[in-house]
């Protein structure tokens, strides 16, 4: 049975991305597949488990050059079994944009 977890806050320094490790991290230990989509442009879940490496491309990339496929997107972290999807190069200059671009693609995405 697939499952969807949301954690979510406007706020900075509340726990988001420590609290969705570590359950992504959990699920994954218990056999489940996991897959992240971590939308925060800072802290970021690949950041966490992949310390000093660039962030790859994101959804944030994809909805603004449609240079990728989704299937690209997904990054695996080996040692945790979880997939990540991370929000983006794109989405370092600035959420807004992204959020432009969403709305404006949003028929395509379907």
């Amino acid at each position: 049975m697939k499952r969807i977890v949301s954690v979510v806050s406007t706020c900075e320094s509340t726990g988001k991305t420590t609290l969705s490790l570590g359950l992504a991290k959990a699920l994954s230990a218990l056999g489940m597949k996991v897959l992240v989509i971590d939308f925060s442009p800072r802290n970021t879940i690949y950041e966490k488990l992949h310390k000093h490496k660039l962030v790859p491309n994101g959804i944030s990339d994809y909805v603004m050059t449609r240079r990728m496929t989704l299937d690209a997107l997904v990054q695996r972290d080996e040692e945790t079994g979880v997939d990540v999807i991370v929000n983006g190069l794109s989405s370092t200059s600035s959420t807004l944009k992204y959020e432009l671009a969403l709305h404006a693609n949003r028929d395509r995405m379907s």
